[in-house]
């Protein structure tokens, strides 16, 4: 090989690499025996901000129908709190092969404009955990650690394992400026901390089936998810309190629109007489967006902080028509929500 086009080969590679810049690897990899305390915050307002009735080509006060409402009361907070203490036991495939949790905090609370409030504690608290991954089963066995616990396996079934927001990692390495998105159940399980989304759409299916509800909630759920979707950007590094830790941050911007007329009219043609007609209408917009980050500690293998802030808005457009023996009716609603909500995580 000519010797001056062998160096310039060799220049013109050595530059792209340069150009690509270092690769880094934001992955979870815990050690052994590790034990992490882990706390979860979500905080939530939600208000009713427009709401328009109409019947027979008239709009309607709600008040004027019977109904104890006013606007400015249509407004409500929700929190949710989870703590937790995680020991690892063996990790193998990028995750544990058995995790013992111990829950200290689980509960809600709400108020709302109406003037109600309260809190709940679940029955699980203060119980441990125990994971073990079933590679047969594709999924892990959930266990008490006390034979004694006076605990329903209802009250934990659902709690999924993944409380180290490993589904937002890349699946590569990544050099600064590299984004990546997640969406879909993903989405959701980042936005219910502790919920185990499959397990929680399959049951509320079977709920449905044994009472004939002709809708499939799975289909529904993943309609609503399809465009969820949050994108991921790795930032580089940053010194915090005397480590260096990676930074992911987090944006999203999207919409969706759901067209649940079909669905709906197929759900109550059963209750309606024969010899109606029935024209329905019923579309949803929703539009969300998302922005913070996350801090992940690269020398330990785990996530050390993130902080969230979402905007959500939903906007229902209901219209029908009747026409029963030779009776119309035609009727409305028109009605937007909007809902703030903060999340803050912690690992340490």
């Amino acid at each position: 090989m000519n010797t001056r086009f062998a160096f310039l080969g060799l220049a013109a590679a050595t530059g792209l690499v340069a150009f690509v810049g270092p690769k880094d690897e934001v992955r979870f990899a815990v050690a052994e025996g590790t034990t992490l305390t882990k706390s979860f915050e979500t905080s939530m307002e939600m208000s009713l901000d427009d709401l328009i009735i109409s019947f027979n080509g008239q709009e309607l006060d709600p008040a004027a129908m019977g109904a104890d409402f006013d606007l400015a009361d249509a407004n409500g907070s929700f929190g949710y709190v989870l703590s937790v203490v995680d020991e690892y036991g063996k990790i193998a495939d990028g995750k544990p092969a058995m995790l013992r949790r111990t829950i200290d905090t689980l509960m809600g609370e709400y108020s709302s404009g109406m003037g109600d409030s309260g809190s709940e504690s679940a029955p699980i608290e203060g119980e441990t955990l125990v994971y073990t991954w079933d590679a047969e089963e594709d999924a892990y066995a959930i266990k008490l650690d006390s034979e004694d616990a006076a605990v329903d396996p209802e009250d934990y079934e659902m709690m999924a394992e993944d409380l180290d927001l490993r589904s937002m990692l890349p699946k590569d390495s990544v050099s600064e400026g590299d984004s990546w998105t997640i969406g879909g159940r993903d989405m959701m399980g980042v936005l219910v901390p502790g919920l185990d989304v499959n397990k929680a759409i399959d049951a509320a299916n079977e709920e449905a089936s044994n009472g004939d509800v002709p809708i499939e909630l799975e289909e529904f759920m993943d309609s609503v998810a399809e465009g969820m979707v949050l994108e991921l950007t790795y930032a580089g590094t940053r010194e915090v309190d005397g480590r260096s830790l990676m930074v992911i941050e987090i944006g999203g911007d999207f919409e969706q629109n759901l067209d649940l007329s079909d669905m709906i009219l197929e759900a109550i043609s059963a209750e309606m007489p024969p010899e109606a007609s029935v024209d329905l209408s019923v579309v949803i917009e929703m539009a969300a967006e998302a922005t913070g980050e996350m801090l992940w500690d690269g020398k330990a293998g785990h996530f050390v902080s993130m902080d969230m802030e979402m905007d959500f808005v939903m906007v229902i457009d209901a219209r029908g028509d009747v026409d029963a023996g030779g009776q119309a009716m035609d009727g409305g609603i028109e009605a937007e929500a909007s809902m703030h909500m903060v999340r803050k995580a912690t690992a340490e």
